[in-house]
């Protein structure tokens, strides 16, 4: 029996196969069970169409397979995480937005959301990729961990939190309730400690909403049900 995710990579796909290690082939062999409940949880609150548009048009069946199109379902995964979490938290009515330059999720009546995903860099993707390449899988580092995350790190966070305010400075008329954006980090560079990362982002996050412009939520992984940081 297979799980909601690949229950729906199935309605997205129908008969069409992809390479071993992409994205929905793992998802099809169960490999992504965790967001299972993400899946449940949108189809119950009326969302599966638009997510499985989101996911068609991220990953097209009709081209040559490229590692971007794994990465850019990651990004509409992530999506569907910040929808499961509004309908969770009882903001509102969510629906994926698909109008180019507009925000990612609309909460009816409410707000907006705008979803980003920081991702690994491309040398440590290098790495990963140079290990599964040589059949040694992802590379188990050990030894001293930086304390102190690399500014382009910082970077990359505070440019999706601009992104975001840019975005919504241009809704008109502007929503009744100050909008949201909603960043995913998966994951740090080696050899990045955790705690310290998630310490200067968090004290960054304080920052960046003292203008109260805007909300933050900030998720580690795929744990989008406790938010690292939260302001909304």
């Amino acid at each position: 029996m297979p799980g909601a995710l690949a229950a729906l990579y199935e309605e997205c796909w129908n008969g069409v196969e992809f390479p071993t290690r992409c994205a929905v082939t793992t998802a099809r062999t169960g490999d992504r069970v965790e967001l299972d409940d993400v899946v449940e949880i949108v189809s119950r609150g009326g969302g599966r169409e638009g997510l499985a548009v989101r996911l068609k048009n991220e990953h097209p069946a009709r081209r040559e397979h490229c590692e971007q199109h794994d990465f850019r379902l990651v990004d509409v995964l992530t999506e569907a995480m910040a929808f499961a979490w509004v309908v969770e938290t009882g903001l509102g009515s969510p629906d994926f937005c698909l109008d180019a330059g507009r925000p990612d999720i609309e909460i009816s009546g409410s707000t907006w959301v705008e979803v980003k995903s920081i991702h690994l860099s491309d040398a440590e993707w290098g790495v990963i990729r140079q290990g599964r390449s040589d059949g040694d899988g992802i590379p188990d580092r050990t030894g001293p961990m930086s304390q102190e995350p690399h500014p382009t790190l910082l970077k990359k966070i505070n440019d999706a939190w601009l992104d975001g305010l840019c975005k919504f400075s241009r809704l008109e008329p502007p929503p009744p309730r100050r909008p949201i954006v909603w960043i995913q980090i998966r994951a740090f560079d080696w050899p990045l400690s955790e705690y310290a990362a998630w310490s200067r982002i968090i004290e960054w996050g304080g920052r960046a909403t003292e203008s109260g412009d805007a909300g933050l939520v900030l998720i580690a992984g795929w744990d989008w049900r406790t938010p690292k940081y939260a302001s909304f």
